[in-house]
């Protein structure tokens, strides 16, 4: 199966979500208020943290079957029920240490009014419930990675996020806010993925549903594992910490006022995510050189096209957040928002060397760059946080994320390109955030200004796609047309 028809897959899964978010969030505000609203962000980041329990074996899994995808299936049997056997029981370890951690940090390290807290502790359980069924979901989702079983895997994706959005939203809107009716109903939807993707692994990736468990092999995938559990426990610190600490120096309603542009800046990181996925089990097939050009490549696409859409996103934020939910919200969010959308899509741009090392056999030098760069993140982000409030964080994460871009690609061996690809761009986003806030519509002059930015990032991304012998009609075209698998 081809790279951009993967791409393509994953990417239309990942914008049906979005379109309904768009839509939802300000419904979810409104139902919730931003307190309420806060406090969800902050049961998603600590579900995400011990997510860290996986241990990397998911992504181990993914690199290991599609290492030996024309074996005969006894291999990728063995593979598969060693890492959900393993899953498994750290998922019951983590939910028993989960739970009375959640119901100390909801009882006393949060502000919010009193009648909050007590949701808070209420729907802990679930919280912890949730776990070992997330860690289960992700051998699942690395076994059809690497099989590249990825319009089933999109499929059932989508349908439980629709479902997990609307459905929820229903009982906030209907039945009731309180977090502990809220929590069983997104716990239901993690069911419906699990049980989806175990049904899609047990037709098409497992050619005998006998179990396997192997202590060896179980052995082998953690010490591949191993290295992505390590920037698996330091990335969350860097890409959710943050929450904490705002909700804890600030107060609960700014995490709103962070978190909703940050959202939108993850949700627009789609379009890497689901070039990154597809990426992955084909770099695993190839050797270093051949996997050094794809990557180089894929980061020359990805600046063409994250560029100019991520400098629209900075100069329309304020007036977009002021439509989507309200002027007083856009203006509290968007001095924060611009700052985290240019640091997302500089983000953009590691993807591929991320992949490039994973998928080569190299995690452990992704996890030496997130160990670098988090001490001096924290001192950063308490630092920029008490000076500058919430764009002191946006900063903050946009300073890290730019230093991880460079430090992953000089462990590839691919600074010098990555400097000259990423040039550019850094000038283009830093006349958009110094652009942005001076436009209003009734100047003529700021207006002016902006649409020759916005013409600038255009050009820049329409040469850098054709020096790549591409054009958006021929990646339409390659994403549309039918092809057989390999």
């Amino acid at each position: 199966m081809s790279l951009l028809r993967n791409s393509g897959y994953n990417l239309a899964a990942s914008l049906v979500p979005i379109a309904l978010s768009l839509l939802t969030i300000p419904a979810y505000i409104h139902a919730l208020g931003d307190a309420r609203y806060g406090v969800t962000v902050i049961f998603a980041a600590m579900l995400g943290y011990f997510g860290v329990l996986d241990l990397g074996l998911s992504r181990a899994v993914a690199q290991r079957i599609a290492a030996i995808r024309d074996d005969d299936g006894v291999e990728r049997s063995r593979i598969f029920w060693s890492a959900a056997g393993v899953n498994a029981a750290l998922g019951l370890v983590g939910a028993a240490l989960l739970l009375p951690l959640a119901q100390w940090v909801f009882r006393s390290q949060i502000k919010a009014p009193a009648e909050l807290h007590q949701e808070m502790v209420a729907a802990a359980p679930w919280l912890a419930l949730t776990l070992p069924v997330a860690l289960l979901t992700q051998v699942l989702r690395g076994a059809l990675q690497g099989a590249e079983r990825f319009a089933s895997l999109n499929l059932i994706t989508t349908t439980g996020a629709i479902f997990s959005q609307l459905v929820t939203l229903a009982v906030a809107l209907f039945v009731s806010a309180n977090l502990a009716v809220l929590l069983p109903v997104m716990f239901a939807t993690r069911l419906y993925n699990l049980g989806g993707m175990a049904w899609d692994v047990a037709r098409n990736v497992l050619p005998d549903l006998r179990p396997r468990f192997e202590r060896r092999r179980a052995a082998d995938l953690l010490s591949f594992g191993g290295w992505v559990a390590v920037s698996g426990i330091v990335s969350p610190i860097m890409t959710a910490f943050d929450r904490f600490v705002i909700g804890a120096m600030v107060g609960a309603g700014a995490v709103s006022h962070y978190t909703v542009p940050f959202q939108l800046g993850e949700r627009i990181l789609v379009v890497p995510v689901a070039v990154s996925d597809a990426l992955f089990p084909r770099i695993a097939g190839l050797d270093p050189e051949e996997g050094r050009r794809l990557a180089v490549r894929t980061m020359a696409v990805l600046s063409a096209i994250m560029t100019p859409g991520m400098v629209l996103g900075i100069l329309a934020l304020e007036p977009f957040l002021a439509l989507w939910i309200s002027p007083e919200f856009a203006l509290a969010a968007a001095p924060a928002g611009r700052i985290l959308l240019a640091g997302f899509c500089v983000n953009s741009f590691a993807f591929a060397f991320f992949v490039l090392l994973q998928a080569g056999g190299r995690p452990r030098l992704v996890a030496m760059a997130h160990v670098i760069e988090v001490l001096p993140f924290l001192v950063l982000l308490f630092a920029a946080l008490k000076l500058a409030g919430l764009p002191g964080a946006a900063a903050a994460f946009s300073i890290r994320v730019a230093i991880d871009l460079f430090l992953l690609s000089a462990f590839a061996g691919t600074l010098r390109v990555t400097l000259r690809l990423s040039a550019t761009p850094l000038v283009l986003l830093g006349l958009a955030l110094a652009v942005a806030p001076q436009v209003r519509a009734d100047q003529t002059g700021s207006v002016a200004a902006a649409v020759a930015l916005l013409g600038a990032a255009a050009v820049f991304g329409w040469r850098r796609m054709a020096g790549q012998g591409l054009s958006p009609a021929a990646l339409a075209q390659s994403l549309l047309r039918r092809q057989a698998p390999a």
